[in-house]
């Protein structure tokens, strides 16, 4: 009889594969000691009473891993299966898969420690509960390979998820709600787009005041990623991207470069300059083929020839930076016979987790892309005297 229960929504079957992979070759447990019902040979066979094979897999269960997703948690069938395992009362690890978080879990099991699924610790958490259950002598080495490998899989893995029309439901109120908690954040990054203004109208955009003036623009950054993060919830990062026409001796094809990251110092110098032509997201919002560039999975989009990036020539690095990023324009008007001229440059939300962000339906401006909209589209105009053609950004640059 199995000894570990697998349970999870039919939207992660691909995920729940992957795992029983990785609990067999990281760890050699038995195929026949595991349950998971989307695994062909280890899962509910054709034509079998579905609720009497769950019964007598869970009879002889020593370890539970229900893998927690939003369609888990609107799913009836996963509820009923979470139930049984808790009259069972067996040992439970719960696997979170993002944006699902533990405050999610309810009900009998609210309080039980777990962990995010893309989490190395995590999982290496999970080894060390089942070395403990089954006593087994494992060799970490095999373990931390597998274990990469698996994680290095997942976003793939996670880009083949469709959402139910239930689910985006669900999405869109869940959502709503990381809005509310988000807010505080929220309010701190335009307080201190404020107090980056009130530089400017006490003491003009002058090179004596720069860096007060960068020093608010730090906070609004940095409250905006942890707001960000918060309506994620997987860790984001916030980055203001300020493009130029490159003229005279060096003239060529517009360049952008970073002005302010998040939770870091950046010097600005064109030394680190990227051209907008060998970046899809920039170009794109250059030529106004798009509104706001946004995509949940850019490594398969690049796999695919369908995303350029500067740094990712010689392929993608493992593990990506980052797997899913929404880029908004920073420029003076949304529809202005200009485009280089009129954009100072890009406000660049990314995180390192797949299906990360929620994009309204076409032609709208709302939920994840509206919340950083109001962002860029107010700090044009507490950048635009620093960075204008006189200001000491140009000068730094």
């Amino acid at each position: 009889m199995p000894k570990i229960f697998i349970t999870h929504a039919e939207a992660n079957a691909h995920v729940a594969r992957a795992l029983v992979g990785l609990l067999q070759t990281g760890t050699r447990i038995d195929q026949a000691d595991v349950f998971c019902s989307s695994d062909e040979g280890q899962g509910i066979q054709t034509g079998s009473d579905i609720r009497g094979t769950i019964r007598s897999s869970l009879e002889e269960t020593s370890l539970a891993i229900p893998l927690i997703s939003d369609e888990y948690l609107i799913s009836d069938w996963c509820q009923w299966e979470l139930g049984a395992i808790w009259l069972k009362q067996c040992r439970v690890f719960p696997l979170f898969i993002r944006p699902s978080d533990p405050g999610d879990l309810g009900g009998p099991l609210q309080g039980i420690r777990g962990e995010y699924i893309d989490d190395t610790a995590g999982l290496d958490r999970l080894y060390d509960v089942v070395n403990r259950t089954f006593s087994l002598d494992l060799a970490t080495d095999r373990w931390h390979r597998e274990r990469d490998n698996f994680v290095g899989a997942l976003p793939s893995l996670l880009s083949r998820y469709q959402p139910s029309a239930r689910m985006e439901e669900r999405q869109v109120e869940v959502r709503r709600q990381r809005y509310a908690d988000a807010m505080h954040e929220y309010h701190r990054a335009f307080h201190s787009l404020r107090d980056a203004a009130f530089v400017t109208i006490a003491h003009g955009a002058t090179e004596q005041f720069l860096e007060e003036f960068v020093a608010h623009l730090q906070l609004a950054v940095d409250a905006l990623a942890d707001a960000f993060s918060i309506i994620v919830g997987a860790s984001c990062r916030v980055c203001i991207k300020q493009t130029r026409p490159v003229h005279g001796e060096q003239s060529g094809p517009p360049i952008v470069f970073d002005l302010l990251r998040s939770n870091a110092s950046v010097e600005y110098r064109l030394e680190n300059a990227d051209l907008i032509q060998e970046n899809t997201d920039f170009e794109d919002l250059l030529e106004r083929k798009v509104n706001v560039f946004h995509s949940n999975d850019l490594v398969q989009l690049h796999a695919n020839g369908q995303y350029k990036n500067s740094h990712w020539k010689t392929g993608v690095p493992t593990p990506a930076p980052y797997v899913s990023a929404i880029v908004w324009p920073i420029r003076k008007l949304r529809y202005s016979t200009s485009n280089i001229e009129h954009l100072l440059g890009f406000l660049c939300v990314d995180t390192k987790t797949a299906g990360a962000f929620l994009a309204p339906p076409a032609g709208r401006l709302d939920l994840d892309f509206g919340f950083g909209a109001a962002f860029a589209d107010t700090i044009y105009h507490v950048l635009q005297p620093w960075i204008g053609e006189e200001g000491p950004f140009r000068d730094q640059a």
